[in-house]
């Protein structure tokens, strides 16, 4: 008349045999960690990468921050150019791994056509 009810003896057996569940849960485990080694090494290597072309400048613009970079430039790949603005001042510095020093200092401001105003 209707849809038989299952067996419920044969709804509480498992479809499969205890070992393979061990070996197949053992894969498991080895190609999670794998992968996640495999994420971590990417997540390194862009952090690097941005470091090393000096992309990675977060939060440099802020409301109300008395320090803003305003620019960065690689010259190779030691030595970095970067102007910087505080209390309306801004400063050309020059930034290596022997230290920093101060390029110039009170640089006039920039019209939007690159001569100084």
């Amino acid at each position: 008349m209707g849809i038989p009810a299952p067996d419920p003896v044969a709804l509480l057996q498992p479809p499969y045999k205890p070992c393979t569940l061990i070996l197949m849960g053992l894969h498991d485990y080895i190609r999670f960690i794998l992968s996640l080694g495999f994420v971590l090494a990417l997540m390194v290597a862009t952090a690097f990468a941005l470091r090393r072309f000096g992309l990675a400048r977060l939060g440099i613009a802020g409301g109300g921050k008395r320090l803003v970079v305003l620019e960065t430039r690689l010259i190779d790949h030691r030595y970095k150019i970067v102007i910087v603005k505080c209390d309306e001042r801004e400063h050309l510095l020059l930034l290596g791994p022997a230290g920093q020093s101060v390029i110039e200092s009170n640089l006039p401001p920039v019209k939007s056509n690159g001569a100084p105003a």
